[in-house]
């Protein structure tokens, strides 16, 4: 009878080393495929990441963005992002071939602002104008949001001294001319057109 005990359980430990076994085995090769398909994702992200940041494929991202933002685009998109510029009436005046001239007058700066995590867009040096070649220039996202909330709120400033006299009165006039002055803060601006400078009035 004792020898049939530690049979038993001597089978029931070797059942347990085996299951503990087959335990690490399964999460080795469960490790061993989540790493390769890891892997593969990453390899998949880095190749589609090349193929958006080349030369061609964004002039053609570009000027697909441009066609559906325009109201005489090939393929204008009513959607909540091109709604304002479609009800704008914003005019392609720019045509795909002198968009890839500008590119590679531009590229040389684009892939570093890449590098730096930025976003490069095609922005309007005066907003209320169509897109054509001298009134458009490349920027990053950021710089290209900060001045547009300047020039709203120099818009916003000038139409306040013109619709309140007694500011008008006191205050000069809020130029309404843009000036085309290079800036520094830009690296595009070495090589690109220069840029339109808002102007704040103070008054009090």
């Amino acid at each position: 009878e004792q020898a049939r005990d530690a049979a038993e359980e001597a089978a029931a430990i070797e059942e347990a080393v085996n299951v503990v076994a087959d335990a690490v085995a399964t999460k080795r090769t469960n490790a061993a495929a989540n790493a390769v398909r890891a892997n593969a994702t990453e390899a998949r992200r880095r190749r589609r990441a090349k193929h958006r940041r080349t030369l061609n494929n964004f002039v053609s991202q570009t000027w697909g963005n441009l066609n559906r933002r325009c109201i005489n685009g090939t393929h204008p998109k009513w959607n909540s992002r091109n709604l304002r510029s479609l009800k704008n009436g914003l005019r392609l005046e720019l045509t795909r071939t002198e968009l890839h001239a500008k590119v590679v007058e531009a590229w040389p700066v684009i892939p570093a602002l890449w590098g730096a995590g930025q976003k490069v867009v095609l922005r309007r040096i005066d907003t209320r104008g169509p897109v054509s070649v001298a009134n458009t220039r490349f920027c990053s996202l950021r710089e290209s949001n900060r001045r547009t909330v300047l020039e709203t709120f120099a818009r916003r400033a000038a139409k306040a001294v013109i619709d309140n006299p007694e500011i008008n009165r006191a205050a000069p006039a809020v130029p309404t001319t843009p000036v085309m002055v290079p800036t520094a803060a830009d690296p595009l601006n070495a090589i690109m057109a220069p840029v339109t400078v808002s102007w704040i009035n103070t008054i009090g």
